[in-house]
């Protein structure tokens, strides 16, 4: 009996033991496996900064509004608005945004630039657009944005009143001059973090119609010449923007090494020309 007794609660210990190492080889796969995945993707708005995140009263979409950099400022300022929808999964895309900038001075309002935001137009899912801020926030007046959200599926329409602080930046990245009764307003856009050797290079030109109708210009040749006034020198290979769509205008600058860099631009329209210039320092 004694003997008997002996093997069966050897035997019981090792199932026991058994169990344990199964569970034991389970969980080192499991902790393996989750080590193993991928890390999660970095989302292309990460490095933006969050402007609000507001529902659009009067509809069921609820808009998280992203700016390009920390602050928004006189001239180009990128904008990317993610829409969801109560009762639909993930992002919603099917919808209309229109923004409208406003600036009260008191004794009178006046608009800026826009650039409506479009679906997909710069990350699969949000819609790109941006504003062409042409003064800064101070003792002559104050801003408010409005954007306005239509549903093509259910009719629903809504908008938000965003006051928004507009800062001159420490290097102008908006100049203006007039051409006869024409006032013009050019942008720089990019290289937003420039690097030494070839960048890409972008600018904006917008005509003032009215004092609520700001549209893109395509009417300009533009030439370009960078030099580094400190050294006494510029740089090759430059390529002079052109027009690709909706008032800007693409090429290529060549930073030989970092430091000052002044970017010298003429624009021509017919006989007459303006020059303007951008600086660079990084």
């Amino acid at each position: 009996m004694a003997v008997a007794a002996y093997f069966t609660i050897l035997k019981i210990m090792k199932t026991k033991i058994s169990i344990y190492f199964i569970c034991l080889a389970f969980l080192s796969i499991f902790f393996i496996s989750c080590d193993s995945n991928d890390p999660e993707p970095v989302s292309e708005l990460d490095n933006y900064t969050i402007l609000a995140e507001q529902q659009i009263p009067g509809t069921t979409l609820t808009a998280k509004i992203y700016q390009e950099n920390d602050s928004l400022f006189v001239g180009y300022n990128r904008l990317e608005i993610v829409l969801t929808k109560a009762g639909v999964k993930g992002d919603y895309t099917d919808a209309e945004i229109v923004l409208k900038p406003m600036m009260d001075m008191g004794t009178m309002k006046h608009a800026c630039p826009i650039e409506n935001p479009v679906a997909g137009k710069n990350i699969e899912g949000v819609f790109g657009g941006a504003v062409v801020f042409v003064m800064p926030s101070g003792d002559m007046g104050s801003w408010m944005l409005t954007i306005e959200v239509k549903d093509d599926e259910t009719e629903e329409s809504g908008k938000l009143d965003l006051p928004v602080i507009i800062k001159m930046p420490e290097e102008s990245r908006m100049k203006s001059f007039s051409m006869g009764t024409d006032k013009y307003f050019v942008s720089y856009v990019q290289p937003s973090e420039p690097l030494v050797g070839i960048n890409d290079f972008e600018v904006t030109v917008h005509k003032k119609a009215t004092m609520m109708e700001w549209p893109a210009s395509g009417d300009f040749t533009i030439s370009m010449e960078p030099e580094m006034p400190d050294m006494g020198h510029g740089s090759p290979n430059n390529v002079n923007p052109v027009l690709t769509a909706d008032g800007h205008y693409k090429g290529k600058v060549n930073f030989t090494m970092d430091g000052y860099w002044k970017i010298n631009l003429a624009l021509t329209i017919g006989d007459q020309t303006q020059a303007i210039d951008f600086d660079v320092t990084f």
